[in-house]
C-alpha cells in the first residue's frame, strides 16, 4: 500500500505543477494531466489487487 500512497501523492504533485502553468503552455498541462492519470489508474489497480487478496485471504478463514 505504501507504493499506492506513493503514486497518489506523484499525482497531487503533477495536479499542482498543471495548475500553475499558464493557458499558454496547455501543451505541458496536458502532459502533467496524463501523466497524473496513468499514475492514478496504476494506483487504483494496485488498491484493487490488495482488496481481491484481503478478500480471499477472509474467505479462507471462514
Amino acid at each position: 500500500m505504501e507504493n499506492v500512497l506513493l503514486k497518489l501523492q506523484q499525482c497531487k504533485t503533477l495536479k499542482k505543477q498543471a495548475d500553475g502553468l499558464s493557458a499558454w503552455q496547455l501543451d505541458k498541462k496536458v502532459k502533467l494531466a496524463d501523466e497524473a492519470i496513468d499514475l492514478s489508474i496504476s494506483a487504483m489497480e494496485e488498491m484493487a489487487q490488495t482488496v481481491i487478496q484481503l478478500q480471499a485471504k477472509l474467505g479462507e478463514q471462514v
